[in-house]
């Protein structure tokens, strides 16, 4: 499981880098970024960074 900083500057940082890869693709590089599950695709995206389903 992801663990998201406290820190609100590293935070921004992780946020960045899950946003970058999932703009160029880079699968390996997100996965990465999001805790190096082998399943990423199929968990929800942190609450805290905003990534959850747009209509939830």
């Amino acid at each position: 499981m992801l663990e998201i900083p406290e820190d609100r500057g590293e935070r921004r940082k992780l946020f960045q880098a899950i946003d970058q890869a999932f703009k160029a693709g880079d699968f390996a590089t997100l996965a990465a970024a999001l805790g190096g599950s082998a399943r990423w695709f199929d968990e929800r995206m942190p609450f805290e960074l905003g990534l959850g389903h747009p209509l939830e």
